[in-house]
């Protein structure tokens, strides 16, 4: 009994230290990131965000087509957040400072679904202070907004993965089509993670369900992506290979 006692309270010990390491190393990836916020002005594709939130939210949807080349998930929570906090180089960046501190949490949380404790924390440190997500954390583009859906969309692919209940599978079809409604470039891991699901659980009909939500929401997207094709500021990636996009 007293064997069982000590093992449950270093179990709660050790959860509790897990608890405070992530938070703190949240903690220290906002304070990174929220620090130079305000130190740079707007550059171009910043300015283009700028002039779309600035719009009433019927214009903003309007003039999409011929201002951006990725879906309106981020547009329309960068507009509901332009009119909380203004549309200031701090306060438009915010919302992607946010997204990007959040993503801490949820990339320790999904691979530690995968590996060992240690090596979760380890990816966790290392996207804290990474030079190439906090440059995408502080600018008023999807780019941070896309790799916390993404993020989520893969702890609940891996979780379904492992067991395919259906509110697992609920939630990886929901924040997998945020993550396609924010960047059609999370296709490309949202196609894996479905391949592979259908692969492993082809008879679950959850897993089918989802599949379906997904593919609906990617199809909804094609008349955008359409009318996106032509858009005169995007031409340059048509001339450039697809190796050589970042």
């Amino acid at each position: 009994m007293r064997t069982s006692a000590k093992t449950h309270g270093f179990t709660l010990a050790l959860l509790d230290v897990e608890i405070i390491a992530v938070v703190a190393l949240t903690a220290a990836a906002a304070l990174i990131r929220f620090a130079y916020l305000a130190r740079q002005s707007f550059w171009y594709d910043e300015v283009v965000t700028v002039s779309l939130v600035a719009k009433p939210l019927r214009g903003m949807f309007a003039a999409l087509p011929s201002s951006e080349s990725a879906p309106p998930l981020y547009s329309v929570a960068a507009w509901v957040w332009a009119r909380l906090f203004g549309t200031s180089e701090f306060g438009l960046r915010a919302l992607s400072a946010l997204a990007g501190s959040l993503t801490i949490p949820v990339a320790y949380a999904a691979v530690k679904s995968l590996v060992a404790r240690r090596t979760a924390f380890i990816v966790a440190a290392l996207a804290s202070v990474s030079p190439v997500l906090v440059w995408y954390s502080q600018e008023a583009r999807a780019y941070a907004l896309l790799l916390l859906l993404t993020a989520l969309s893969f702890l609940f692919f891996v979780r379904a993965f492992a067991a395919p209940s259906t509110s697992i599978v609920a939630w990886w079809a929901l924040w997998s089509s945020l993550a396609l409604c924010t960047h059609y470039f999370a296709g490309f891991v949202i196609a894996a993670e479905t391949l592979a699901l259908l692969l492993r659980h082809r008879r679950r009909l959850s897993v089918l369900v989802a599949t379906g939500v997904i593919t609906t929401v990617g199809v909804a997207l094609l008349p955008l992506v359409l009318r996106q094709t032509h858009n005169p500021q995007t031409l340059w990636i048509h001339s450039s290979g697809l190796r050589y996009r970042g």
